[in-house]
């Protein structure tokens, strides 16, 4: 039985359920599709094919595949693995800004270079970037201990 427009304003006020109990069938695929980019780009970058991204990760080279393409939803702890075997932080797959490869490829050289350096190295290193720095722009950058 339809309620008139009278027993309908007397009802109480239900608000909207959300999420819907079903949700659209693309829900969540633009994310998906970037993430799956990113993976993409990152391995790339590190100049390495599906198949050996799968065994650094110790998965199947169809499943890498099937998740750049954003064929499938996938787990935190899948994604753990793909980090880890990318050497990135989880974190770093989800940096969906425009990238350029030239430049993470030179952010990842610079942390190669002070990986496993002591904390004094690290510093060392910083000073003559920023004297460096100061010397091709013009401008002072301050120790910053």
């Amino acid at each position: 039985m339809i309620p008139s427009a009278q027993q309908a304003e007397e009802l109480p006020h239900r608000a909207p359920l959300w999420p819907p109990s079903r949700p659209p069938e693309r829900y969540g695929q633009y994310s998906l599709a970037k993430l799956g980019e990113r993976i993409r780009f990152l391995r790339k970058a590190k100049r390495i094919t599906q198949e050996q991204l799968a065994e650094k990760a110790e998965m199947n080279p169809k499943y890498i595949g099937q998740i750049e393409r954003a064929e499938i939803n996938t787990t935190v702890i899948t994604l753990e693995k793909i980090a880890r075997a990318l050497s990135v932080p989880l974190a770093e797959l989800f940096q969906f800004e425009k990238d350029d490869p030239e430049k993470t490829n030179a952010e990842q050289l610079l942390r190669k270079l002070i990986e496993g350096r002591d904390i004094d190295e690290i510093m060392l290193i910083a000073d003559v970037s920023r004297f460096i720095l100061s010397k091709l722009e013009g401008k002072f950058y301050p120790h910053l201990t």
